[in-house]
């Protein structure tokens, strides 16, 4: 409501309905009507529910180009052979969107016209709501990305690349904390905070590297424990981060961009701990996960109760406990479903996250 508000304009409505419903309710088309000073209009409006077209967004900042193949083997992006004909491609701001998008696995293939650095970004539209993951990597001139994605039109997923080993996780957010460590460094912050920030960073890519050894030597459950270690370094990350913000050491801007990079390199780690426990051969107990569990509800409804005796506005508290929520009905989902591995991971994620509120409310 506060970022919808515009001050000093001369006529103003608050209506209580969420963004949508601005414009496919009677209530909220009346407000507009209102505020425009329409007085020989009804509002009226035909659907309760306006349908999202499924659709698939990729944006790429490199030297490089994007080509995607769709699960009918249709093509869109750069080169094709056989067009998509749900696709609209702008090569000169390597921008492709597929409309329509049917669910199923699509290729994607980063092209490099060049040497240096990438960033794609791939935004999923669903009827559901929306997610948007970030892949960096390196490329040469000529040499060629492949990775795959998993689409369903009617659910966003949190990580939409097909990885069944785990590896690609590992390397996604070793890249991730890379590309964050030169982003502290290039930060109007003193010269000592910025080192405190690059052990905390280079701590977590050791246990990466760590895992990634292992994982090169068919050691996966020694691999799955560095990958844990480095998901919960992600996580602690963000709570050293809020430490910085005493004496206004670091500016809003830069930490919330640190604290969201480290929650999406974490995010990337509990796929890759989760994809090679299972590869390693070994299995959790039902009641030590179930412990996990209710200890993470426990740790939330604390922060809940704490948060509860707060009055005021504090974006920080909001997003950890945002995160917090989430994470939590992920590791009971997961424990539902049997899916012990990875509610074991969402289960410390939570319980870092409460932490993180708790630590704010100090």
């Amino acid at each position: 409501m506060k970022s919808a508000s515009i001050s000093g304009v001369l006529s103003s409505s608050i209506v209580n309905v969420n963004h949508v419903d601005l414009i496919r309710t009677t209530d909220g088309i009346q407000a507009i009507l209102d505020v425009l000073d329409v007085t020989d209009a009804l509002p009226a409006t035909d659907s309760a529910n306006i349908p999202r077209n499924p659709s698939l967004v990729f944006f790429l900042r490199s030297p490089a180009e994007i080509k995607v193949v769709a699960p009918d083997l249709s093509e869109a992006g750069y080169g094709v052979n056989n067009p998509m004909a749900n696709s609209i491609y702008s090569e000169e701001d390597k921008m492709l969107v597929i409309y329509n998008a049917e669910s199923g696995d699509y290729d994607i293939e980063v092209i490099g016209t060049g040497n240096g650095d990438y960033h794609l970004d791939i935004g999923q539209l669903t009827e559901d709501g929306e997610k948007w993951n970030t892949l960096q990597d390196s490329i040469t001139n000529e040499e060629s990305d492949i990775y795959q994605l998993s689409f369903d039109a009617n659910f966003p997923k949190d990580n939409p690349i097909v990885d069944d080993l785990g590896k690609l996780s590992l390397l996604l957010s070793k890249e991730k904390l890379k590309q964050l460590k030169t982003y502290v460094n290039n930060q109007n912050i003193r010269m000592s905070y910025k080192r405190r920030l690059g052990i905390y960073i280079n701590s977590v890519i050791r246990s990466i590297d760590r895992a990634l050894l292992y994982f090169d030597r068919g050691n996966y459950f020694f691999s799955s424990l560095f990958a844990y270690r480095a998901m919960g370094g992600c996580y602690n990350l963000r709570i050293r981060t809020d430490a910085l913000t005493r004496g206004n050491r670091i500016t809003d801007k830069p930490l919330a961009y640190i604290k969201n990079e480290a929650n999406d390199a974490g995010l990337l780690l509990i796929n890759a701990y989760a994809a090679i426990f299972e590869s390693s051969g070994r299995s959790l107990s039902n009641s030590g996960v179930s412990r996990m569990v209710s200890i993470a509800e426990r740790m939330n409804d604390g922060a809940t109760n704490r948060l509860e005796l707060l009055s005021g506005e504090n974006a920080k508290l909001g997003s950890a406990f945002e995160l917090s929520e989430q994470t939590l009905d992920k590791a009971q989902a997961a424990m539902g479903n049997n899916e012990l591995t990875a509610a074991n991971a969402y289960a410390l994620i939570s319980r870092l996250l409460s932490m993180e509120i708790l630590r704010l409310m100090r």
